[in-house]
């Protein structure tokens, strides 16, 4: 087996600042810090990180449990309302590699992004690319980005054992995959560190 992990902002996706906005609606209503995101470079890092970083900014001190999942809980249904209102733009590419490594029985794909899975959720159901990914490692598996592959690995392989068993089905879904596929929109200039949006 071969294991494929995409991230999702700038990866898969350009969410244009949707993240970032709901972040920021967020911190200004549950914490009275407006503009939260200014300053802050998001790429790189995971979504519970992100909120540590600016309470440490503004407050002096990270969020608490209890913080935290207040937090998250308005803000995924905040990502969800700015997704449908911004749209999302599928970077151009990314459904021809998809169905190009999706043909393959030697390979998986999965997610490997500091979204929590609720928000990468969001994103790529709001993308239409949620059906290429049966696992992947979030932003609440942990805080650190670089943790996040070790659970990808257990869910590969309970994924791909799966898979093998159906290899036929499997092969249907990505041949209807390719029939009702779009050409990817083409996106604007890509900067060349990682982005969050």
């Amino acid at each position: 087996m071969v294991l494929y992990l995409f991230d999702i902002d700038g990866t898969l996706l350009h969410a244009h600042g949707s993240g970032r906005a709901a972040f920021d609606e967020v911190f200004a209503v549950q914490h009275g810090i407006a503009d939260a995101s200014a300053g802050v470079r998001y790429g790189g890092k995971t979504d519970p990180g992100i909120i540590d970083e600016i309470l440490m900014r503004h407050r002096g001190r990270p969020a608490s449990p209890t913080e935290h999942a207040a937090f998250l809980d308005a803000y995924v249904p905040r990502l969800r309302a700015l997704l449908a209102q911004h749209g999302v733009e599928v970077i151009a590419g990314v459904l021809e590699a998809l169905q190009f490594l999706a043909a393959r029985e030697d390979v998986a794909l999965g997610i490997a992004t500091g979204n929590v899975r609720r928000g990468a959720d969001a994103k790529l159901a709001a993308a239409d690319l949620a059906s290429w990914f049966s696992f992947g490692g979030y932003g609440c598996d942990s805080h650190v980005r670089a943790e996040l592959v070790r659970p990808i690995a257990r869910s590969a392989r309970s994924s791909w054992s799966a898979t093998r068993s159906t290899t036929s089905p499997r092969r249907a879904r990505v041949a209807r995959r390719c029939a009702r596929s779009r050409p990817a929109a083409i996106p604007p200039t890509r900067s060349a560190t990682p982005t969050r949006s």
